[in-house]
């Protein structure tokens, strides 16, 4: 007979599952509602459980482990308590809770895990600890045995900063601690077995191999499956045929991070490397304090054009006053930054944007400035627009300084920016004050013309993005408006009421659908 045990809010209940399959052989497609074989009467001194093992040999029984660090054996079958563990070890004045429990390939004994970090050997059988290990990673989030003939005694332990490390049974000792193996906590860890493979997964989705065949026995990672190791923010296809590979930017675990997504193959997937931030001049703002990531990701833009010529893909961050450069052929990130080089024009980055033949990119601020730059020496060009040659005051020493007043494109956060083919730079701002979209030259940096959006609309709606394909670019306010501006003919062509402002929006290939 196969049981399933389930535990949820202090509450735990046993199925059987040979009368689920039983039953649905003989409904016929009929809707079942399965009720549990068996409620479990825990007292209010166990707590909540939170993590359950079936120890080998140990018929119709299973032990559980609390939120208050007991330990229970359980007879599913009788449905009564066969024992409560009172090892000495168990009983701590910080009751941390059993996080983790694991079988060894001996009979009788079980790994403990605690969210102290501690890590007992318990001999089930005769209640007593056998050994008792100090995980400062803090919180045990995993544990797994090596089998296999002749292989060492080994114990895997998981932590919450991404870490595992490996124990010598035999010399009760650590044998090795490997730091970041993935980012974030490390949730599951497994030896296949009778081999030298471990398994690893953690919230960073992704699934590392590592083999233990080095002379010294430490890991080296043999394979790997990557994913997004967050909410993606900002993705749009890559490549010559625009349909097998996904740029993918956002931010994990506090961090930002930049991948490719391959629809072909999964082993293409790759997080692009940061290793050269720690290469940045420490002048731009910031830097010193992220160590060795950068901070998430709020805006992307790329030329797959100069794939093999230079850098070419762009990203801003959030609250930082420069804007990133990598280069999606070595899939790193390349030790250069946008910045302008007066002080007084710098803002964080909100919007960017680069032209199609990939030679410049346009960046847009928090305070409202445009500023043009040449993507493969990084200097700065501009502002957009130019300041008039009359809008200057004295300094002291006899220098002159610009008016800030006359280098602002906007009045407020700049949310959006586009550079067109035909070489116009189209931005958006997300201020009640200016809500309309300005079309500046590339190379001219006058201003061209400028679409209102409020038209019509009662309130004083802002922007929130923008995206274009060719001549049309579609807009969402934060009235839950959709518009739908044509470029050539300078006016808004659709207008939709989505009832709330759409998160994100994109054109279809042929430019006939719109999807938000």
């Amino acid at each position: 007979t196969a049981y399933l045990v389930s535990a949820s809010c202090g509450e735990i209940l046993l199925w059987q599952l040979s009368e689920v399959g039983l039953a649905a052989k003989s409904s016929e497609g009929e809707k079942l509602v399965y009720s549990p074989l068996f409620k479990f009467p825990m007292d209010a001194a166990f707590g909540e459980c939170t993590v359950a093992c079936h120890p080998p040999t140990y018929l119709n029984k299973i032990l559980l482990g609390s939120s208050t660090g007991a330990l229970e054996l359980w007879n599913v079958r009788s449905k009564e308590r066969i024992h409560r563990f009172a090892a000495p070890a168990l009983q701590t004045e910080d009751r941390s809770g059993v996080s983790c429990l694991c079988e060894a390939p001996a009979l009788d004994i079980v790994a403990v895990g605690f969210a102290s970090g501690r890590i007992i050997l318990l001999h089930a059988r005769e209640d007593r600890v056998i050994m008792e290990f100090k995980q400062v990673q803090g919180r045990v989030t995993a544990l797994s045995f090596r089998t296999g003939p002749g292989a060492p005694s080994h114990l895997v332990s998981g932590a919450p900063n991404g870490a595992f490390a490996v124990w010598d049974l035999d010399k009760q000792r650590v044998h090795h601690v490997h730091d970041g193996a993935h980012r974030g906590p490390l949730s599951t860890a497994t030896f296949l077995p009778g081999q030298p493979l471990l398994l690893t997964s953690g919230r960073d989705n992704a699934i590392h191999m590592w083999i233990f065949d080095t002379a010294d026995g430490l890991p080296r990672p043999l394979r790997s499956r990557t994913g997004c190791p967050g909410p993606a923010r900002r993705m749009s296809f890559y490549g010559a045929n625009n349909d097998k590979e996904l740029i993918v930017g956002g931010g994990a675990f506090g961090d930002g991070f930049v991948a490719k997504i391959s629809f072909i193959l999964d082993q293409q997937n790759r997080e692009y490397a940061q290793t050269e931030a720690s290469k940045i001049p420490a002048v731009v703002k910031g830097v010193h304090a992220w160590s060795s990531r950068l901070p998430p990701v709020i805006d992307l833009a790329f030329c797959e054009v100069r794939h093999y010529d230079w850098p070419a893909i762009i990203t801003a961050h959030e609250r930082v006053e420069v804007a990133f450069l990598w280069s999606a052929w070595h899939q790193a990130l390349a030790p250069k930054v946008f910045k302008p080089s007066d002080p007084r024009e710098c803002a964080p980055v909100t919007a960017v944007a680069i032209s199609a033949c990939g030679n410049y990119c346009v960046l847009g601020l928090e305070n409202g400035m445009l500023h043009r730059f040449n993507v493969q020496s990084q200097l700065h060009r501009g502002l957009i627009p130019r300041p008039k040659q009359d809008g200057v005051e004295p300094r002291s020493g006899g220098a002159k300084r610009r008016k800030a007043e006359t280098l602002r494109a906007h009045r407020g956060r700049v949310c959006g920016v586009v550079i067109t083919v035909s070489g116009q730079v189209v931005s958006l701002a997300a201020s009640p004050q200016d809500c309309q979209l300005r079309i500046w030259s590339l190379m001219s940096h006058e201003a061209l013309a400028s679409i209102p959006l409020e038209s019509g609309r009662g309130g004083s709606p802002s922007g929130l993005l923008m995206r274009a394909s060719g001549s049309l670019v579609a807009v969402s306010l934060d009235d839950g408006a959709l518009l739908v501006v044509d470029l050539s003919g300078l006016a808004v062509v659709r207008s939709f009421l989505c009832g709330v402002p759409a998160t994100d929006v994109a054109f279809s290939g042929d430019g006939r659908w719109l999807p938000a």
